[in-house]
């Protein structure tokens, strides 16, 4: 799976391993190494995901810490939850226009 923004119309999108294309998720959360992704249902028929896609993250703390950051950056959609072990003040970790519930623990 890759997640890309589109610079030029500020669109997620998602991309699967057969190269189909679809907007990206309407919604995330990362809690500790369980990345989640809501997908609408024409997103998920198209790139034969399940519409609550969750991904087990297999990473270092380290890793964990650059994902959450480029989520943060580029997906415009809502962030549901976001509980990693990243010391990050709650103002940084919603992308704008978002909301949802942010925790962070040490």
């Amino acid at each position: 799976m890759l997640i890309r923004l589109r610079y030029g119309g500020w669109v997620g999108e998602v991309i699967n391993s057969a190269g189909q294309i679809a907007s990206g998720p309407g919604a995330w959360t990362l809690i500790g190494r369980e990345l989640c992704f809501e997908f609408g249902l024409q997103t998920a028929t198209t790139l034969g995901f399940p519409r609550d896609c969750r991904l087990h993250l297999d990473v270092d703390d380290d890793a964990i810490r650059r994902a959450r950051a480029a989520l943060l950056e580029i997906l415009e959609c809502a962030c549901f939850v976001l509980d990693t072990a990243e010391a990050a003040s709650p103002a940084e970790s919603l992308p704008r226009g978002s909301s949802g519930h942010v925790s962070t623990t040490s």
